[in-house]
């Protein structure tokens, strides 16, 4: 069985990108509580979009789409801030 696949960004499923959506950014570690529990979450250099994400990026539209993600993800805004914020810091061309 596969598995789903859905956006770094808005958490919606996608289909697989074939490096088309796939974008670069540095490698980075951030540690979270969650629901009273310490998490640690590795973020790799490969971050998949899908297309309305993608098209966010690729216009630097950083807003837009944080507020897209906001809204798909609420639970933790001030993850979901530091998360994108690192991701733009060290995204490569």
């Amino acid at each position: 069985m596969s598995r789903q696949l859905v956006c770094d960004f808005c958490n919606r499923p996608t289909t697989h990108d074939h490096g088309e959506r796939t974008h670069k950014s540095d490698p980075f570690s951030i540690t979270i509580i969650a629901n009273g529990a310490i998490v640690p979450i590795d973020f790799t250099e490969d971050w998949l979009a899908c297309e309305y994400c993608h098209q966010l990026i690729t216009a630097g539209d950083k807003d837009t789409l944080l507020k897209r993600s906001l809204e798909c993800m609420p639970s933790d805004p001030e993850s979901v801030i530091l998360i994108q914020g690192l991701f733009w810091k060290g995204k490569r061309k």
